[in-house]
Protein backbone atom coordinates (compact mmCIF):
# COMPACT_ATOMS: atom_id res chain seq x y z
CA UNK A 1 0.00 0.00 0.00
CA UNK A 2 3.27 2.68 0.20
CA UNK A 3 4.44 1.97 -2.60
CA UNK A 4 1.28 2.38 -4.36
CA UNK A 5 0.48 6.00 -2.81
CA UNK A 6 4.29 6.62 -3.25
CA UNK A 7 3.82 5.86 -7.03
CA UNK A 8 0.59 7.75 -7.02
CA UNK A 9 2.60 10.99 -5.36
CA UNK A 10 5.41 10.76 -8.09
CA UNK A 11 2.89 10.39 -10.87
CA UNK A 12 1.06 13.77 -9.26
CA UNK A 13 4.12 15.70 -9.27
CA UNK A 14 4.85 14.55 -12.66
CA UNK A 15 1.85 15.20 -14.17
CA UNK A 16 1.92 19.10 -12.27
CA UNK A 17 5.23 19.93 -13.57
CA UNK A 18 4.49 18.88 -17.50
CA UNK A 19 1.76 20.80 -16.66
CA UNK A 20 3.20 24.11 -15.62
CA UNK A 21 6.43 23.15 -17.44
CA UNK A 22 9.11 26.38 -17.47
CA UNK A 23 11.23 26.66 -20.14
CA UNK A 24 13.61 28.51 -19.23
CA UNK A 25 15.25 31.70 -17.36
CA UNK A 26 17.48 34.29 -19.14
CA UNK A 27 19.72 36.48 -16.91
CA UNK A 28 22.03 38.98 -18.41
CA UNK A 29 23.76 41.84 -16.69
CA UNK A 30 26.75 44.41 -17.77
CA UNK A 31 28.28 47.93 -17.79
CA UNK A 32 26.59 50.23 -20.65
CA UNK A 33 26.79 53.83 -21.48
CA UNK A 34 23.30 55.09 -22.58
CA UNK A 35 22.56 57.96 -25.28
CA UNK A 36 19.93 59.91 -26.03
CA UNK A 37 18.55 58.79 -29.18
CA UNK A 38 15.25 58.48 -31.61
CA UNK A 39 14.02 55.14 -32.79
CA UNK A 40 16.01 54.85 -35.78
CA UNK A 41 19.37 56.06 -34.55
CA UNK A 42 20.36 52.50 -34.52
CA UNK A 43 24.05 53.52 -34.10
CA UNK A 44 23.54 55.61 -31.20
CA UNK A 45 21.06 52.53 -29.33
CA UNK A 46 22.95 50.02 -26.95
CA UNK A 47 21.94 46.68 -27.52
CA UNK A 48 22.40 43.62 -26.18
CA UNK A 49 20.99 39.93 -27.11
CA UNK A 50 19.97 36.98 -25.15
CA UNK A 51 19.06 33.80 -26.70
CA UNK A 52 18.30 30.28 -25.82
CA UNK A 53 16.92 27.41 -27.47
CA UNK A 54 13.23 28.64 -27.64
CA UNK A 55 13.79 32.34 -27.75
CA UNK A 56 16.20 35.33 -29.05
CA UNK A 57 15.84 38.48 -27.40
CA UNK A 58 17.68 41.73 -28.32
CA UNK A 59 17.38 44.48 -26.33
CA UNK A 60 17.68 47.80 -27.43
CA UNK A 61 18.07 50.78 -24.44
CA UNK A 62 18.09 54.50 -25.26
CA UNK A 63 16.66 57.89 -23.68
CA UNK A 64 14.45 60.58 -25.30
CA UNK A 65 11.19 61.91 -25.13
CA UNK A 66 7.93 60.84 -24.29
CA UNK A 67 5.08 63.40 -24.71
CA UNK A 68 7.24 65.53 -23.64
CA UNK A 69 8.86 63.67 -20.19
CA UNK A 70 12.14 62.22 -20.28
CA UNK A 71 12.41 58.32 -20.69
CA UNK A 72 14.35 55.73 -21.00
CA UNK A 73 13.30 53.03 -23.26
CA UNK A 74 14.68 49.40 -22.37
CA UNK A 75 12.73 47.29 -25.40
CA UNK A 76 13.14 44.24 -26.37
CA UNK A 77 12.10 42.57 -29.66
CA UNK A 78 11.51 39.02 -28.98
CA UNK A 79 11.70 36.23 -31.49
CA UNK A 80 10.26 32.76 -30.61
CA UNK A 81 12.34 30.02 -32.57
CA UNK A 82 10.62 27.02 -30.39
CA UNK A 83 7.72 26.51 -32.55
CA UNK A 84 5.20 26.41 -29.42
CA UNK A 85 3.33 29.22 -27.77
CA UNK A 86 5.12 30.77 -25.40
CA UNK A 87 4.59 33.48 -22.62
CA UNK A 88 7.47 35.76 -21.28
CA UNK A 89 7.90 38.19 -18.70
CA UNK A 90 10.87 40.66 -19.20
CA UNK A 91 12.55 42.36 -16.53
CA UNK A 92 15.29 45.36 -17.11
CA UNK A 93 17.06 47.43 -14.32
CA UNK A 94 19.65 50.11 -14.91
CA UNK A 95 22.08 50.98 -12.11
CA UNK A 96 24.58 53.97 -11.87
CA UNK A 97 28.75 53.47 -11.10
CA UNK A 98 28.34 53.03 -7.10
CA UNK A 99 25.15 49.84 -8.12
CA UNK A 100 22.51 52.38 -6.70
CA UNK A 101 19.26 51.89 -8.72
CA UNK A 102 18.43 54.32 -11.26
CA UNK A 103 15.33 52.73 -13.21
CA UNK A 104 13.32 49.45 -13.88
CA UNK A 105 10.99 48.53 -16.85
CA UNK A 106 9.26 45.64 -16.98
CA UNK A 107 6.42 44.09 -19.67
CA UNK A 108 4.91 40.18 -20.82
CA UNK A 109 3.44 38.75 -23.62
CA UNK A 110 2.22 35.70 -25.16
CA UNK A 111 4.06 34.37 -28.26
CA UNK A 112 2.79 32.76 -31.07
CA UNK A 113 4.94 29.67 -32.22
CA UNK A 114 5.54 32.16 -35.44
CA UNK A 115 6.49 35.62 -33.35
CA UNK A 116 9.39 37.21 -34.89
CA UNK A 117 10.79 40.72 -33.98
CA UNK A 118 7.84 40.77 -31.37
CA UNK A 119 8.47 43.84 -29.59
CA UNK A 120 7.49 45.09 -25.86
CA UNK A 121 7.16 48.46 -26.79
CA UNK A 122 5.89 49.54 -23.36
CA UNK A 123 8.90 48.85 -21.76
CA UNK A 124 10.03 51.67 -20.99
CA UNK A 125 9.84 54.51 -18.15
CA UNK A 126 9.76 58.39 -17.02
CA UNK A 127 12.91 59.23 -15.41
CA UNK A 128 14.71 62.59 -14.77
CA UNK A 129 17.08 63.62 -17.40
CA UNK A 130 20.40 63.71 -14.77
CA UNK A 131 19.47 60.37 -13.23
CA UNK A 132 19.51 59.01 -17.33
CA UNK A 133 23.08 60.05 -17.36
CA UNK A 134 24.14 58.18 -14.59
CA UNK A 135 23.59 54.96 -15.59
CA UNK A 136 26.44 52.83 -16.03
CA UNK A 137 25.18 49.20 -15.87
CA UNK A 138 21.85 46.95 -16.33
CA UNK A 139 20.54 43.62 -15.43
CA UNK A 140 17.80 41.65 -17.44
CA UNK A 141 16.07 39.11 -16.74
CA UNK A 142 13.21 37.31 -18.88
CA UNK A 143 10.83 34.41 -17.57
CA UNK A 144 10.31 31.91 -20.91
CA UNK A 145 7.36 29.20 -19.67
CA UNK A 146 4.76 27.69 -22.63
CA UNK A 147 1.40 29.25 -22.48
Amino acid sequence: MRKVKLLFLVLLMLAFINGYAFAGVLRKAGDCKLNIADTFDKDKIFTTTLENSDIIAKCEFRGGDFFDKFAIFAIPRITNISGRPLRVSYQVAFFDAEENLIAVASQGADLEPTAKGFQLGSSMTKIPQDYFEKISAYKIVIYVNDK
